[in-house]
């Protein structure tokens, strides 16, 4: 099967509903991973809300993708435990 052309004004043109539906949910989970790590990196959270934030963004990957889970916490997981322990280790 080849893909339509993309234009600017919508790339995803000519493509099956479902195809167009998936990408509207992979591209607005990326922004909410993103905001949440920036968000960690801060630092202006407590280690708490840190650790709540990541379990809920866990929650919306889950909702937007059913059963993601395991793939959150191969994927994402990592770049949220690495983002906490860089934001919360004091340096001596």
């Amino acid at each position: 099967m080849s893909k339509p052309p993309r234009t600017s004004d919508d790339p995803l043109r000519g493509y099956p509903p479902e195809v167009r539906e998936e990408d509207r949910r992979v591209v607005r989970l990326t922004r909410y991973l993103d905001l949440a790590l920036a968000m960690i990196r801060r630092g202006q959270l407590s280690l708490q809300d840190a650790s709540a934030l990541v379990s809920q963004a866990r929650q919306v990957a889950e909702g937007y993708f059913p059963g993601s889970g395991s793939t959150f916490d191969l994927i994402h997981a990592p770049r949220f435990r690495r983002a906490i322990a860089e934001a919360y280790t004091s340096v001596n």
